[in-house]
């Protein structure tokens, strides 16, 4: 089996991958069976269309907060949490650590 390098890597939401697959589904016709397992289950736990998405990543952006990372905010999209506890469970493998105001800064980016 051939070695594989990785060339770059980005953190990628759901929403977007699902948009990828859709692409490589017009390319080639229909995906193979990993693919359509992988739109099967992103079809199911998605809650928002892209356009919503990409709004959201913009927001989440422009807050400025410097501890904020893409893997953090494209984690934000995927779940869509609530409430401050729920968007604090999200971090409780991070080491990242939030105040209470930028919490709520985030929920507020959400709606």
């Amino acid at each position: 089996m051939p070695e594989i390098e990785t060339i770059k890597e980005k953190a990628l939401s759901l929403v977007e991958v699902n948009s990828l697959l859709d692409k490589i589904k017009k390319r080639d016709k229909e995906l193979g069976q990993k693919g359509q397992k992988t739109q099967e289950y992103i079809n199911k736990m998605v809650k928002i269309d892209e356009k919503k998405a990409k709004e959201i990543k913009s927001k989440l952006e422009k807050t400025e907060l410097q501890r904020l990372k893409q893997k953090h905010i494209v984690k934000i999209i995927d779940v869509m949490p609530k409430d401050v506890d729920s968007l604090k469970s999200l971090f409780a493998s991070e080491p990242i650590t939030l105040k209470q105001e930028e919490l709520i800064k985030i929920l507020e980016c959400l709606k």
